[in-house]
């Protein structure tokens, strides 16, 4: 019986998948479903814009970044992230609409008992972190995220979580 279930969300296609599956089970069982996002602070600006690709969410945040300051400033990616500042505000903001349309669509599918959790540094860690807080019998994660190379050097996102996991991991392809 599943009670709680943790699912990691990072704005890729498996997360996607990801994050359809862990409502599919959560509806089944009744469960509560936590939500998390690690911020990418840090990341290169090509993660972002793969981001952007796959969630459609660049104009948006040029909207959001350009417009309160009245300009039209920001028409790539790079553009927005200029300063250190910027870039932070970025992330951050890429981050909130990523778990935004992630409770949305549990919600949406009606489910009552959604939380969303934010975390910042190690793509597993912060997933892990969550998972001391939150107690799922499940982490429901993507097989591969944003990062494409990084798994060669350092091994892979859900190789990690599924090693130091407390509970079962459910890996979506």
């Amino acid at each position: 019986m599943l009670n709680s279930i943790l699912v990691a969300v990072d704005g890729s296609v498996h997360s996607e998948k990801a994050l359809k599956q862990a409502i599919d089970l959560a509806k089944k069982y009744d469960a509560r479903l936590a939500i998390v996002h690690v911020h990418l602070h840090g990341r290169p600006v090509e993660e972002f814009s793969r981001m952007n690709e796959v969630e459609h969410m660049f104009e948006k945040t040029r909207n959001h970044f350009s417009g309160d300051r009245g300009t039209t400033k920001g028409s790539s990616l790079a553009d927005l992230m200029e300063n250190a500042e910027e870039s932070y505000q970025v992330v951050t903001f890429l981050g909130d609409l990523i778990l935004g349309s992630a409770r949305d669509a549990a919600t949406s599918s009606g489910l009552e008992k959604v939380m969303i959790h934010s975390r910042s540094g190690d793509y597993a860690d912060g997933i892990l972190d969550v998972a001391e807080d939150v107690c799922p019998d499940t982490i429901v994660i993507g097989h591969r995220g944003l990062g494409r190379f990084r798994q060669f050097v350092l091994g892979s996102v859900s190789n990690k979580v599924m090693l130091n996991a407390k509970c079962s991991v459910f890996v979506v392809r």
